[in-house]
């Protein structure tokens, strides 16, 4: 009973259901990353949540994160767990498919690259209800022939969707798809399992384009129109391309900002301030950051 008590009293303070904001963080640069975000996570969640930190095994192709990665993550209260990429092993954004499998007790699972950063209070908000949030792709980085979308479809079984999606960046319309580096997916939906079965009947097809960089993205709405999940279009606010479109200083920060590299970082005052500030909270991110050289002048 004064667990149940515990939880009710949280989610009056919090309000709202609860989050799992999952990240990659493996052996160089992207510890910086992941540090960073699991820093501003801390700082602006408003609402009920639990930050885990998927780390990809095996160590033998991945390495391990440092101590030093491993003690903060401890620290700043992160779960760590490993995960094993189900569709090609040096393929390393392949990876986050396997986030979306891991177990939690959170209603709501977010997968973030670990290339964003939290810039604002983020509260729970009834349009996190639909089974999947996600933000168009910035730019048409597939394919602009709907004839090439068919072949993906058709070879999958799933019907091409009559929906037109514009991306976020170039205006291009086509059928929907995503950046996948900001997913919020209802906990228990087989996400993962539609994406990996997509992704690779996709890649047996020799005639579709050949991107390894987005691999996992075309794949993605062929999957969730496999599973006819309800879904809800989000908005730069919640995944702003910051290495395409520059901040505006007299709006409100975006709620997450992809910077994708630190020279984004260093050319964005309101980035600049908010990366000092989480080093100097967390003075190990400092001290990884002047072992790369990309990172050193924001250490």
């Amino acid at each position: 009973m004064a667990g149940i008590t515990r939880i009710l009293k949280k989610l009056f303070r919090t309000g709202g259901k609860r989050y799992a904001f999952v990240f990659i963080c493996q052996e160089g640069e992207l510890e910086i990353k992941a540090l960073l975000l699991a820093a501003s996570l801390k700082r602006f969640l408003r609402c009920d949540y639990e930050l885990v930190a998927a780390l990809p095994a095996p160590e033998e192709t991945w390495g391990r994160p440092g101590a030093a990665t491993l003690a903060l993550l401890a620290r700043m209260g992160v779960r760590t767990v490993p995960v094993v990429n189900e569709i090609d092993p040096p393929y390393p954004l392949a990876n986050k498919i396997a986030c979306l499998k891991i177990r939690s007790d959170a209603a709501k699972l977010v997968f973030i690259d670990s290339d964003i950063l939290c810039m604002r209070e983020f509260r729970d908000e009834p349009r996190f209800a639909a089974d999947l949030n996600a933000k168009p792709a910035d730019l048409q980085t597939f394919t602009s022939s709907e004839d090439v979308w068919r072949v993906a479809y058709n070879a999958a079984g799933v019907p091409m969707p009559s929906e037109r999606v514009a991306s976020t960046f170039s205006g291009e319309p086509g059928p929907p798809y995503f950046n996948s580096g900001f997913i919020a997916l209802n906990n228990g939906i087989p996400l993962s399992d539609a994406w990996v079965e997509c992704t690779r009947i996709m890649n047996r097809i020799e005639t579709l384009p050949r991107q390894e960089r987005w691999d996992d993205q075309p794949s993605l709405p062929v999957a969730i129109h496999k599973l006819k999940l309800r879904y809800d279009l989000l908005d730069e606010q919640y995944n702003f391309p910051a290495h395409l479109r520059r901040l505006d200083a007299n709006q409100p920060p975006p709620f997450f900002c992809h910077y994708h590299y630190p020279h984004v970082i260093e050319r964005e005052p309101q980035l600049i301030k908010l990366t000092g500030e989480l080093v100097a909270a967390h003075p190990e991110i400092g001290a990884l950051m002047r072992n790369h050289e990309g990172w050193r002048a924001l250490a």
